[in-house]
């Protein structure tokens, strides 16, 4: 990777720790069955900003007991 790679890959990682949230979910279902749940995640930017990008996972494994 190159010096001016390096540095571009820095200044996106810091655009994008400055500018990130934390959601938390709590699921209705509260089942302890194993069960793989999907999320989904949607955004709506604001007008006059560019598209949002979302990192997310696709789901989870609900807790046994």
């Amino acid at each position: 990777m190159s010096g001016r790679s390096r540095a571009d890959a820095g200044a996106a990682a810091g655009i994008a720790t400055r500018n990130g949230y934390v959601l938390t979910y709590r699921s209705k279902n509260t089942a302890h069955d194993g069960a793989y749940r999907t999320l989904r995640v949607e955004i709506v930017p604001p007008v006059g900003l560019p598209p949002l990008t979302v990192r997310s996972r696709t789901g989870y494994y609900a807790p046994r007991q």
